[in-house]
């Protein structure tokens, strides 16, 4: 009887000694190791706020030259109440802080620089200054820094926030009728796709890796935000043919201004510095399925097209094309993508090639 327990404690005790060498070997995983960067637990942390500083939440991507435009200062409420003062160089504007607020952020409008460069300025409030840092560059310069966006807004490789500034008479050469235009050479690199695919069902208007063009797919609600980054890095052969397919969803996220019509003058003036110009294709977005989308989606066709037009450009209307929403869309019944699907996405696919 007691040799019986003795045996049963030494199966139990080395049952214990294994489960706390698995323990131990699990401590030392990379699970339990300690990572860089990361915030403290909530079980840890002494509860101090950790304040945003002030900065520039959102600004014109495009401006023309002599225009008057702001940038949105976003300063967040760490002292209700406090007096401050903003501005470029030493140009400072006063503010007060309001004292109490539904929000623990205020935002403020702070004008635009009108000349290219680098500008400087600073966010004072009471003892405390916070820098403020702008570069503007011109359509026609040869390098853009232009390198990522920061919630949807063109930044350096810094975060430094970035606008490229038009001539506003550039376009005068543009809006002649098409036999008084002057002519400039077209290059012979590969063609150049910026923007939206128009995927559905997993497939869209062009492949990324295909070898044929070269590409720069965006999707989201700033279509000529991005297609700003796919022009900064432009190759050493320029392209024959460069087209932008703006996409629905600007319309889709309630995003879209007449600023996006800009790009297309960015576009020409950028080539033009370079003595060149290639062939430019517009993809007109089809309409959204939504038809509450529909008002504004019209509009915006409306506005593409005419400046494109305007401008040189050709325009290739996805919605004629693909043969109308939503039957374009319907890929079974009472199922809808968000762009058109089968032989209705063919047909554009079969139109673009065409251009290229």
């Amino acid at each position: 009887m007691l040799q019986a327990r003795a045996i049963g404690f030494l199966a139990v005790s080395v049952v214990v000694a294994l489960a706390v060498d698995a323990a131990a070997e699990e401590r030392k995983s990379p699970a339990y190791m300690p990572l860089e960067n990361v915030p403290p637990s909530p079980s840890t942390a002494s509860g101090e706020r950790i304040w945003p500083d002030p900065g520039l939440s959102h600004w014109p991507a495009i401006m023309y030259r002599g225009e008057s435009r702001n940038a949105s200062l976003r300063i967040p409420l760490r002292q209700p109440g406090a007096s401050g003062a903003m501005g470029w160089n030493d140009a400072l504007v006063p503010f007060q802080l309001p004292r109490t607020g539904a929000s623990d952020a205020v935002s403020g409008l702070i004008p635009i620089p009108g000349d290219l460069g680098l500008h400087q300025g600073v966010v004072e409030i009471g003892s405390q200054q916070w820098p403020l840092r702008l570069h503007i560059v011109s359509a026609t310069d040869r390098q853009w820094p232009h390198a990522d966006l920061h919630q949807g807004f063109p930044v350096d490789a810094d975060g430094m926030p970035l606008v490229v500034r038009l001539s506003p008479d550039a376009g005068r050469d543009d809006r002649r009728w098409s036999f008084l235009r002057p002519s400039l050479p077209r290059p012979e690199g590969r063609p150049l796709l910026i923007g939206d695919p128009l995927k559905a069902m997993g497939r869209g208007l062009w492949d990324d890796d295909d070898p044929a063009w070269q590409s720069h797919s965006y999707q989201g609600p700033w279509a000529h935000h991005a297609a700003l980054l796919a022009l900064a890095q432009l190759p050493d052969q320029l392209p024959r043919t460069l087209v932008w397919s703006p996409g629905n969803a600007a319309i889709e996220q309630h995003r879209w201004n007449q600023e996006e019509l800009r790009f297309l003058e960015v576009v020409n003036q950028r080539f033009a510095a370079r003595q060149v110009m290639p062939r430019r294709i517009l993809l007109l977005p089809p309409l959204p399925v939504a038809e509450h989308l529909h008002p504004s989606a019209q509009e915006r066709r409306r506005a593409l097209r005419q400046h494109a037009t305007n401008h040189g450009w050709r325009v290739l209307d996805a919605e004629r094309m693909s043969g109308g929403t939503p039957q374009a869309q319907r890929w079974a019944t009472g199922a809808y993508t968000r762009y058109p699907v089968g032989e209705a996405q063919k047909r554009i696919r079969a139109a673009l090639l065409d251009v290229l």
